[in-house]
């Protein structure tokens, strides 16, 4: 996995963490619902990058 990946991994976690705290915090979105926002958006994202996170966990074991 190159750099450029894993940057774009971290920042989209960031984005997505930030976006659920915009919705509490600016659109009164109530404490589960950002809870489920955030859950639901983070099982997405970290599923497209899973063969690459898996692909850095195998060579971390070597």
């Amino acid at each position: 996995m190159s750099n450029k990946k894993i940057w774009l991994y971290i920042i989209g976690v960031i984005l997505i963490i930030l976006s659920a705290v915009i919705a509490k915090v600016f659109f009164n979105v109530k404490s589960i619902k950002a809870a489920i926002i955030i859950f639901i958006l983070l099982f997405v994202w970290h599923g497209w990058f899973q063969a690459e996170l898996l692909k850095i966990g195998r060579k971390i074991k070597r």
